[in-house]
């Protein structure tokens, strides 16, 4: 069997890549796992994943760091630089004809773009590797024999419109609270386009927030401290900023006068990113009719709590929640309101919404996946890998 994936250098790809390895270890003769990706800072895309694979990977596979099976399991990865913003995807024609050589049975597009600003630049950039990125690769796949094609967008492009949210829902209003929104959408819409045109097998994926580990080792485990680890991030540099000593900087409290606006019944929906990795390796695997899903957590947990929560490890004090923006604000909260307040508050200001997953439902229960509660005692979990890697300040 034959895997294709691209975006193994970020989260939920590095995590699907474990979990592909972690499923077939006791027979990898017969798996074969082509990555493509592209070098950072003049380190190339192999040196790159043998770091992810032989430290985070190792620990979410629970074995011990052995250069024999970290040798045995690379034999079975094969590494492709590529670019999904150049028309061809920079591939020379030694990579396509070795994808062409045999059968992909399951191609995942994984990489993407998830910034949500909206300068000029930023919006540029999402529309080059979002939306032409995945044209880029569909143009691929007509060249090659891709049995699956597995897409990965966000559940919220779907907008906050309605209270319940099926995934086949598709956002006619032309209304998003980022760019980054619209881009996955638009890419969404390509891709159901060309598969009509092309009959080719495919399965869209809209995943909510994702958090670090909470099933496999490290628990907490994360490479990228943005949504709501970036929201804490934002205070702890602020933080920073305003205390002497920071070497106390979590012991030492600090009262910052800031009114956060945030509906009273808002609700985050947050998936732990091992146990999305296993429900879409199952999922996969199995011969569903439906072609649309939500990566989703069954449990939400209240925004007020989850705020309180960044707040108290950071060991933050007066602020306070309130329903409308104040009109008229001091100097924290002009800060806050023109940078990460834009970013988040969008997010934060409506009712609940409901992400349903029926249609996942009895993957989840054939394989007894159980996803970890997003409670207060998991959550913390989750607050304490990140104070522990200052998140990923210096990292």
């Amino acid at each position: 069997m034959r895997f294709l994936l691209d975006g193994t250098t970020g989260l939920l790809g590095r995590n699907l890549l474990f979990e592909i390895i972690k499923q077939n270890l006791n027979n990898l003769d017969n798996i074969e796992i082509i990555i493509l990706g592209k070098e950072s800072g003049g380190i190339c895309l192999e040196c790159r994943m043998d770091e992810i694979i032989l430290n985070d990977g190792f620990d979410y596979l629970n074995l011990d760091r052995n250069s024999d099976y970290f040798s045995y399991i690379k034999s079975r990865i094969k590494f492709i630089e590529f670019d999904l913003t150049k028309p061809n995807l920079g591939l020379c024609p030694d990579d396509i004809q070795f994808l062409r050589k045999e059968k992909i049975d399951y191609f995942f597009h994984i990489a993407a773009l998830s910034s949500f600003f909206d300068t000029p630049e930023i919006i540029n950039q999402l529309n080059l590797i979002n939306i032409e990125g995945t044209k880029h690769l569909l143009n691929l796949v007509k060249e090659i024999n891709v049995n699956h094609f597995i897409y990965i967008s966000s559940a919220y492009s779907a907008g906050a419109f309605q209270k319940e949210i099926y995934p086949d829902f598709i956002n006619k209003t032309n209304i998003f609270r980022n760019p980054y929104e619209r881009t996955k959408l638009e890419a969404e819409l390509y891709l159901i386009d060309f598969a009509k045109k092309e009959n080719m097998n495919f399965k869209i994926y809209r995943i909510t927030t994702i958090s670090g580990r909470l099933i496999e080792n490290e628990i907490g485990s994360i490479n990228k401290f943005d949504v709501f680890y970036g929201w804490g991030l934002y205070f702890l540099k602020l933080k920073m900023k305003l205390i002497k000593n920071s070497e106390n900087i979590y012991s030492e409290p600090y009262e910052i006068k800031l009114r956060i606006q945030v509906h009273p019944a808002n609700m985050m929906n947050i998936i732990p990113v091992d146990y999305g990795a296993k429900l879409l390796y199952y999922s996969v695997n199995d011969n569903l009719k439906n072609k649309n899903f939500h990566l989703v957590n069954d449990f939400d947990i209240s925004t007020h709590l989850a705020t309180k929560m960044i707040l108290d490890t950071l060991n933050i004090q007066g602020y306070s929640f309130v329903e409308k923006e104040p009109e008229v604000k001091n100097q924290f909260e002009k800060f806050y309101y023109r940078t990460v307040g834009k970013i988040f508050t969008p997010y934060i200001i409506d009712p609940p919404l409901h992400y349903n997953n029926d249609n996942l439902k009895g993957i989840i229960k054939d394989n007894n996946l159980v996803c970890p509660e997003m409670n207060e005692t998991n959550f913390q979990k989750l607050l304490d890998y990140a104070k522990k890697h200052n998140f990923g300040i210096a990292e």
